[in-house]
C-alpha cells in the first residue's frame, strides 16, 4: 500500500466492506518530468548522450559543445588551413602567411602583406607628419596632381613677395604690393594735410574735447548744437514739462477723486446697475426677483426626492412647496425639480424624484 515511489503504471484499488471494489490508475512521473510537464515549475531535462549512435565526450566546458571542424563546404583541406591560420603555428606567429590574391595597386603590392605589417606599433601624428614633409617631390609633381599644383602656387608667392623688408615694405620696391599700399596711400594717415584721415581725426578730437560740465549742455560744441541746446533743454525746465505734469494731477485729483467709491468691496469696486439695456425697469426686476431666491447646501440625511437643509428655519409647514430646487454644484449639478412638501420641525424638503441622491455639502438655490 505504500509502494508509490516506482517509476511506471500504478493501480490502487479501493473495496470497503459491504461494497464493490474500485480501482484508480496512476503514471508515476519522475520529479523533473512532473514539474516540467503537469507543475510548470522547471525544465524538462533532456541531456544528450550520443550523436548518430555514438556516445557525445564529456565537453572541456559544461554547458558547452567541443566542436571539431572537419570540413568546411565539404573541404577537408579548407578545414586544415583554417586550422593552420588561427592555431598559433601559422597566422598567430609561424611560418603560413595568408596569401591574398590581389594585384598591385598605386605601388602597394597586396600579395606581399605580412603579418608583420599588420600587427606593427600604430605610428604617432608626430611620426605621420614628419613623413609626409619628408616625402620627396618626385612622384607627386606631375600634371593634374595637387602636389605640382601647390608647387606652382608656392613658388609664385616666393617671386611676388621678394624683399618685403625695410622700404619695400612701404610699396616702392614691390610691384605686388604697389596698388594696396603705397607711398601715396600712406599720406592719407598724414595728421598734417587737410583732408586725410589723421588730420580729420584730429579735428574730431579737438571738436568734441571738454564734453563734461556745461560742455554736453550744447553751448561748447557745434556739432552738438542740433541735438541738445539750450534751447531744447529749457523745454524741460520748471516751466514747461513739470508745469503740464502738475496741471495733469490737479485736474485728475479734482475730477477722478469724486468717482471713486470711498471704500471697495473684496478688492473690487462696489457697482450698482440702475438700468439694463438703457431700461430702468429691467434692472429693478432683476433686483426683484433676484433678492427672492435662497441659496442653501444640504447639512442632513437626503435621498433622490428628500434633502435636508439645518438652515431652513421656517416655522411654517409646506413653506416652500411649489418652488422649485436647482442644484449647482455635485453629481446633480443643473438637476431641477418641484418641492412638495416641508416639513418645519426637521428642515426637510421633499421633491420629485431626481435621478440619484444629492451629496453632504452639494449646494442649490431655490427660484
Amino acid at each position: 500500500a505504500t509502494d508509490t515511489g516506482t517509476l511506471g503504471y500504478l493501480r490502487v484499488w479501493c473495496h470497503v466492506t459491504g461494497a464493490l471494489a474500485v480501482y484508480k490508475d496512476f503514471m508515476v512521473l519522475p520529479a523533473n518530468v512532473y514539474d516540467s510537464l503537469v507543475a510548470g515549475s522547471d525544465l524538462l531535462q533532456t541531456d544528450e548522450t550520443q550523436l548518430l549512435g555514438t556516445a557525445i565526450s564529456t565537453p572541456a566546458t559544461a554547458g558547452l559543445h567541443d566542436v571539431n571542424v572537419r570540413q568546411i563546404s565539404t573541404d577537408a583541406t579548407a578545414a586544415d588551413n583554417c586550422e593552420l591560420m588561427f592555431d598559433g603555428t601559422g597566422y598567430a606567429g609561424g611560418t603560413a602567411k595568408l596569401n591574398v590574391n590581389v594585384a598591385a595597386q598605386d605601388n602597394i603590392d597586396f600579395g606581399a602583406l605580412q603579418k608583420a605589417s599588420i600587427t606593427a606599433a600604430v605610428p604617432t601624428a608626430a611620426v605621420v607628419a614628419d613623413a609626409v614633409w619628408d616625402e620627396v617631390v618626385t612622384g607627386h609633381d606631375g600634371a593634374g596632381k595637387a602636389g605640382a599644383q601647390l608647387w606652382t602656387d608656392i613658388d609664385a608667392i616666393a617671386v611676388d613677395v621678394a624683399g618685403l623688408d625695410g622700404a619695400a615694405m612701404r610699396g616702392t620696391d614691390s610691384a605686388a604690393l604697389a596698388s594696396v599700399c603705397t607711398e601715396g596711400r600712406l599720406s592719407e594717415l598724414d595728421a598734417i594735410t587737410a583732408g586725410k584721415m589723421a588730420y580729420v581725426a584730429d579735428v574730431i578730437a579737438v571738436d568734441v574735447a571738454g564734453l563734461d560740465g556745461a560742455a554736453m549742455r550744447g553751448t561748447d560744441s557745434a556739432a552738438l548744437a542740433s541735438v541738445c541746446t539750450e534751447g531744447r533743454l529749457a523745454e524741460l525746465d520748471a516751466a514747461n514739462l513739470p508745469t503740464t505734469t502738475d496741471s495733469i494731477l490737479t485736474d485728475t485729483g479734482t475730477t477722478l477723486d469724486g468717482r471713486i467709491p470711498a471704500a471697495l468691496v473684496g478688492g473690487r469696486m462696489d457697482s450698482n446697475a440702475s438700468a439694463i439695456a438703457g431700461v430702468s425697469a429691467a434692472a429693478t426686476n432683476l433686483a426683484a426677483s433676484a433678492g427672492v431666491i435662497y441659496i442653501g447646501s444640504v447639512t442632513g440625511a437626503a435621498s433622490a426626492t428628500t434633502l435636508i437643509d439645518s438652515a431652513l428655519t421656517q416655522a411654517v409647514a409646506d413653506f416652500w412647496k411649489g418652488r422649485i430646487v436647482i442644484f449647482t454644484s455635485g453629481t446633480l449639478k443643473y438637476q431641477a425639480t418641484d418641492i412638495t412638501a416641508f416639513d418645519p420641525a426637521t428642515d426637510k424638503l421633499t421633491f420629485t424624484a431626481l435621478t440619484a441622491a444629492p451629496g453632504a455639502g452639494d449646494t442649490y438655490v431655490i427660484v
